[in-house]
């Protein structure tokens, strides 16, 4: 696959930068050369975080503030958020191809995913038990992380944190913005506002914010809907939480038959899949042109041993979100890294039976067990 980062392999929040000592985490760390209280990201720390949001419009129409009329020179306050927005948007710049994100329910498991190497950690509750975690928003669940919750793991770890927000609640993403958040997703099936955003009436408008936002996909169509939104990270939703990636396996691969029809349309054939799935025809026309979705897909979702994650890679897919069950052995660093090594060299058939033979099996999710976390797909 294409990669996306700018920064080759090497990542921007690699251990060479040390623990930060003040509070604040990775935005601390981050956030010397802005003044003390904004992190690189521009996320506001101490007082500037309990500032009182602007409250959006009924119409959830974007604040004319945020961009310049057409020819109009930008005032002061409409570069300040171009900036934070660009500065948000290099945590996407630096993941590069098959870079691996994980789920963390502890501050403690965050710790464990930054010493194996990840890119970014998913911060979710765990108050649930594990029954709903935060890649089956598909399937149920209502959390979001508490300010107090969330504060503990960007104190936790130097790695950018993503956390997820019910759909249409734009307040209480406003409010992960301000806490220094480097992306949020607005859950696929969890409403502030009932069954409405079903259809895709109710949404937190993009628009709005310098942060940017990821969302669960099951097909090509829903994926252009949300890119035309503002989304600009997308994941498979099509995991089950048995530990089997099967269906997450079929849900790619559904994924990339849709790309391919696509291919093949002529202009009469395209203006009619405009009509029937409303979505928009210049996106349509980047995924015939380039035989890909537009922005970043990463597999999740029962992918737990190095086979299985080069299988999706192999599919076709930018990288790979990771679930929270692989903590559960008795050492969890080697197992991530050997998966992570999994997600870089896919191609070698000796690595990845190398990684195979030395793998820790003895998770719940893994090899026929119960439970696991369920996975973010």
């Amino acid at each position: 696959m294409p990669s996306f980062g700018m920064g080759g392999p090497t990542s921007m929040f690699g251990s060479s930068m040390g623990r930060p000592l003040n509070r604040g985490g990775y935005n601390a760390f981050m956030g010397g050369g802005f003044g003390g209280n904004m992190s690189m990201f521009g996320g506001m720390r101490g007082e500037d975080a309990l500032a009182p949001a602007e409250i959006p419009s009924p119409t959830f129409s974007p604040p004319p503030s945020n961009e310049p009329a057409e020819g109009a020179e930008p005032t002061a306050e409409q570069k300040a958020f171009a900036a934070k927005r660009r500065l948000r948007m290099l945590f996407l710049e630096k993941l590069g191809d098959g870079s691996v994100l994980i789920e963390t329910q502890l501050p403690g498991q965050a710790k464990i995913a930054q010493a194996a190497g990840v890119k970014g950690i998913i911060a979710m509750p765990s108050s649930d038990g594990g029954n709903h975690p935060f890649g089956r928003r598909g399937g149920g669940g209502s959390e979001s992380l508490k300010d107090h919750e969330l504060l503990k793991f960007i104190d936790a770890v130097a790695l950018p944190v993503i956390t997820h927000v019910r759909v249409g609640h734009t307040m209480e993403a406003k409010r992960f913005e301000k806490l220094g958040v480097n992306m949020l997703e607005e859950s696929s099936k969890v409403s502030a506002f009932g069954d409405l955003q079903q259809n895709g009436d109710v949404v937190i408008n993009k628009k709005e914010f310098y942060t940017p936002f990821m969302a669960g996909v099951s097909s090509v169509k829903e994926a252009l809907r949300h890119v035309k939104r503002g989304v600009v990270f997308l994941y498979t939703k099509t995991g089950d939480g048995s530990g089997d990636c099967s269906s997450t396996i079929k849900g790619l691969r559904n994924i990339h038959d849709e790309i391919n029809t696509i291919k093949d349309m002529d202009d009469e054939e395209l203006d009619k899949y405009v009509e029937e799935h409303k979505v928009d025809k210049d996106l349509l026309l980047k995924v015939k042109e380039q035989g890909r979705l537009p922005v970043p897909l990463y597999a999740s979702g029962g992918l737990l041993t190095p086979v299985d994650i080069a299988q999706v890679r192999l599919i076709g897919c930018d990288g790979i979100i990771l679930e929270s069950s692989v903590f559960q052995v008795l050492d969890p660093v080697d197992n991530v890294s050997m998966l992570i090594r999994a997600c870089k060299e896919y191609k070698n058939a000796q690595t990845i039976a190398e990684l195979s033979r030395n793998f820790k099996t003895n998770m719940p999710s893994v090899g026929g067990g119960g439970g696991g976390s369920g996975g973010f797909g």
